[in-house]
């Protein structure tokens, strides 16, 4: 009898670019997600929300500060309110996803959006804000005002200026499509290289002290965290890459997602409120 492996749940990582925070969206089983609030500074995780439908993740942002969370998401087929469509874009405190700004959609073509700062936020939504949500603070910014760094026929241009905005620098293009990304190490040793010509996206760590070697690794995403440790998912697993002049990459488990299983979670009244 073959035994059944079990499949590993699949993990997107957020860094607040002005704060020690991070955000980890968990998608598993299918059709449910969870928030995790990671303290990047004591490697604390703060289990959060689920939600029964899908997260697009490529499209959602968190904040600066670490404080507010955009995402596009949809419950087709689930019971709402009337007035809720099928899919739709939102802001919340994280780790909850409960909707303190809401922007209905109907499709799954738009939507999403990203932070410019602490205020600033552009959507990529169809209709205006729901009549029962506000935007108390924040300023909402076209989003083609920050569009024109890449080509708008690029199939993945929200990707890239998520990419151009945490840091990530463009080293090669084909036909305004970026193939080749390079972010180089905080503090000072080494750089990350991305490529995207394939499917899924392969990493590299290039040493500081050796320029013409580079090391590839496995990981469904990579980049630096706010002290400048490489940082990996991989298998529903958190990990911290540990390098010097002297030695090879290794990896070190930070955490370990896989065993998590949906459970009702309620946001309690600060998430719930402006």
């Amino acid at each position: 009898m073959t035994l059944k492996v079990p499949v590993p749940c699949k993990l997107t990582f957020f860094l607040a670019r002005q704060a020690a925070v991070g955000l980890v969206v968990r998608r598993g089983p299918t059709r449910w997600a969870q928030l995790i609030l990671w303290d990047t500074k004591k490697d604390r995780f703060q289990r959060g929300q689920w939600f029964h439908g899908r997260i697009y993740a490529e499209r959602c942002d968190l904040s600066p500060d670490g404080t507010k969370f955009i995402y596009f998401a949809s419950k087709h087929g689930d019971k709402r309110d009337r007035d809720m469509p099928d899919t739709w874009t939102a802001i919340s405190k994280p780790p909850y996803f409960t909707a303190l700004a809401l922007w209905p959609n109907g499709t799954t073509f738009g939507g999403g959006g990203m932070f410019m700062d602490d205020r600033r936020f552009w959507h990529g939504e169809r209709l205006p804000l729901h009549r029962r949500f506000s935007v108390k603070g924040l300023v909402d910014v076209p989003e083609n005002a920050y569009a024109a760094t890449l080509d708008w026929r690029s199939l993945d241009y929200r990707l890239g200026l998520r990419l151009l905005h945490s840091g990530w620098e463009i080293l090669t293009q084909v036909e305004g499509q970026p193939l080749e990304w390079r972010k180089p190490n905080p503090a000072g040793n080494g750089e990350l290289l991305l490529d995207r010509s394939f499917s899924s996206p392969t990493y590299f760590l290039l040493f500081a002290n050796k320029r013409d070697e580079r090391q590839a690794f496995d990981a469904e995403w990579a980049d630096w965290d706010q002290k400048g440790r490489l940082i990996v998912a991989h298998k529903g697993k958190l990990l911290v890459g540990k390098y010097s002049r002297h030695t090879s990459l290794r990896f070190e488990e930070l955490a370990d997602f896989n065993s998590d299983r949906p459970e009702s979670i309620e946001a309690p009244e600060w998430a719930r409120r402006w």
